[in-house]
């Protein structure tokens, strides 16, 4: 694999050779996608022999996925290797059926502004950490979160101090891999007071059914945290 050098667009972080890499397993089946050009382009691969030979890569996003400090999540299920980014037009997804060695159709999570009417209007701006999971049958779940713009910038790092930088978890769901979403939930909401605990984006698993959201808390400061922690009931 080559090495890349990674630029985050908002706060100017340039990571070296670090392609920011997501890897996700079934079985044997094993993909990775990674930030493959300065410019934000996410290249992925898959290998049916655990790793001992990959296919050609698959350009998933031609650029700007390193805009609103988001890069590529996977997760791996069954049949599926599947993953998500996200760029400042959109969170998107694709899903790679190993079942017919073959990519599926890239679809589209939410637009920014999000359009959905359960996103606050001033957090609808942008978004970051598209992370997925996998259940049973069809299902995905996405918990992304989405943000607001601060001196011109969309998920501005709350590591600049900007005491008005705000995030908050939404959660989607789909049963068609993809092709359709439900409605926006809002797992954890977020004010505007310094002191209040920002919702960043962490994990995100199903369990016997059912959605399982686990981020970190923190305030704008960086200086208190904690890990918190939503079980959801289901399809919304």
């Amino acid at each position: 694999m080559a090495t890349t050098t990674a630029t985050d667009t908002v706060t100017g972080y340039v990571g070296g050779f670090s392609g920011l890499p997501a890897v996700a397993a079934s079985g044997d089946d094993v993909g990775v996608a990674w930030t493959s050009t300065a410019g934000g382009q996410v290249t992925a691969r898959v290998s049916d022999d655990a790793g001992a030979t990959w296919d050609a890569p698959q350009v998933l996003e031609a650029s700007g996925a390193n805009a609103n400090n988001g890069y590529a999540q996977a997760a791996g299920r069954d049949s599926r290797l599947a993953f998500s980014w996200t760029t400042a037009a959109g969170a998107f997804f694709r899903i790679y059926d190993t079942g017919s060695d073959s990519w599926l159709t890239k679809r589209t999570i939410t637009t920014f502004p999000d359009p959905d009417a359960a996103v606050p209007a001033d957090l609808d701006d942008g978004g970051e950490g598209a992370i997925i999971a996998l259940d049973a049958g069809n299902k995905v779940g996405i918990s992304l979160s989405e943000c607001n713009t601060v001196q011109g910038n969309i998920c501005n790092n709350p590591q600049l101090s900007l005491a008005n930088a705000k995030e908050t978890l939404v959660w989607r769901q789909s049963s068609d891999n993809g092709a359709n979403w439900s409605a926006a939930s809002i797992v954890a909401p977020v004010t505007n007071n310094k002191g209040t605990f920002i919702n960043n984006y962490g994990w995100t698993i199903f369990h016997d059914g059912l959605p399982y959201v686990y981020w970190n808390g923190h305030n704008s400061a960086y200086g208190f945290y904690n890990n918190q922690l939503r079980v959801g009931t289901g399809t919304p």
